[in-house]
């Protein structure tokens, strides 16, 4: 099982847990921070995601500074809306 936890400064924690038996539980402590939302993804022995559960507010985090750095050379332009 893998556990994915965004706190409210977009910092992200994950932890994997091995699923031993079909039925279980476990605890884990986030006092010292607040959570934003989170995603389980259940993984087989193979790498294969089984099942995933997210918190409703769940979203890939987007990478501003990677993408800019990787969509184009070119410069930017402003906007296509010319004012007189």
């Amino acid at each position: 099982m893998i556990i994915t936890v965004r706190f409210w400064d977009n910092v992200e924690e994950v932890i994997c847990h091995p699923v031993t038996r079909a039925w279980s539980y476990a605890a884990f402590n986030f006092f010292q921070s607040k959570i934003l939302t989170y995603k389980v993804e259940v993984v087989d022995y193979k790498d294969e995601v089984i099942d995933v559960w997210e918190h409703h507010f769940w979203t890939e985090l987007i990478d501003i500074d990677l993408i800019s750095d990787s969509v184009s050379s070119q410069p930017r332009h402003g906007s296509v809306i010319e004012t007189p």
